[in-house]
C-alpha cells in the first residue's frame, strides 16, 4: 500500500487534504480530502469530536467507513476555523507491482488534443496517474526563452503568439509539449508500454 502525498518536503496529506489539495497518482487517491476517511477534531471548548466509525468508543476502525454513525460532517473542518483537526484517516492506493514514468514529446502544439482525450480515457481506466503538461514556456524550457526578448513572443496586444512560441521551439529543437505520464501495473504489462 502507499499514499499518495502533496509533494516531497512542503505539505502533509492532512494539511493538503484539509485545503482540496491534489496529488498525482490515481484520481480517487490523489483527491486528498476524497479519499480521507474519519477525522479527530479538538473543538473551541476543548472537546474532542471524532467522525465516522471513529465516533464509536474504542473503535479499531477509524478509518473503515467515512458514513459511519451520525450525519457526515467532515467538510466543515476544511478550509474553515470550526476546529484543529488532529488525526485523519486515508484510504491508501493498493502498490502495484511495477511503476514506470514515461516522457511523451511532442513537435506542435495541436498535437495536445489527441493526446488529452487518449490520456483522459487511459486515466479513467487507472492504467496511468495524472498526467503532467508542460510547454516551452514551463520550467525546464523556459531558461532558454530568457535569451529571446519577451515582446518577440507577443503580439501587438500583448498576448502570447502561439505561432511564435511554435516557431521558437521548433527552431531550438525543443517539444512545445513534454507530458510526463505515470504507469502503473503488473511488470509484463508496464514494460509492454
Amino acid at each position: 500500500m502507499f499514499l499518495d502525498i502533496p509533494d516531497l518536503g512542503w505539505g502533509s496529506p492532512l494539511g493538503n487534504a484539509l485545503d482540496h489539495g491534489w496529488g498525482y497518482s490515481y484520481g480517487m487517491y490523489r483527491d486528498h480530502f476524497g479519499s480521507h476517511c474519519g477525522v479527530e477534531v479538538v473543538l473551541a471548548n476543548g472537546e474532542i469530536l471524532r467522525t465516522g466509525m471513529g465516533a464509536l468508543p474504542d473503535s479499531k476502525t477509524f478509518a473503515e467507513n467515512k458514513y459511519g454513525y451520525g450525519p457526515y460532517i467532515d467538510g466543515l473542518f476544511s478550509q474553515s476555523n470550526f476546529g484543529i483537526v488532529i488525526k485523519m484517516g486515508f484510504w491508501m492506493m493498493p502498490k502495484p507491482e511495477h511503476y514506470m514514468l514515461l516522457s511523451i514529446k511532442m513537435k506542435g502544439r495541436e498535437d495536445l488534443i489527441l493526446a488529452v482525450e487518449i490520456l483522459n480515457y487511459l486515466e479513467d481506466s487507472f492504467i496511468v496517474g495524472w498526467p503532467q503538461y508542460l510547454s516551452p514556456l514551463n520550467p525546464p524550457y523556459s531558461k532558454p526563452m530568457n535569451a529571446e526578448p519577451k515582446s518577440y513572443l507577443t503580439s501587438k496586444n500583448g498576448k502570447a503568439d502561439l505561432d511564435k512560441i511554435q516557431n521558437y521551439a521548433l527552431r531550438n529543437g525543443i517539444p512545445y509539449w513534454n507530458i510526463d505520464v505515470s504507469v502503473y501495473g503488473c511488470k509484463a504489462c508496464v514494460m509492454q508500454t
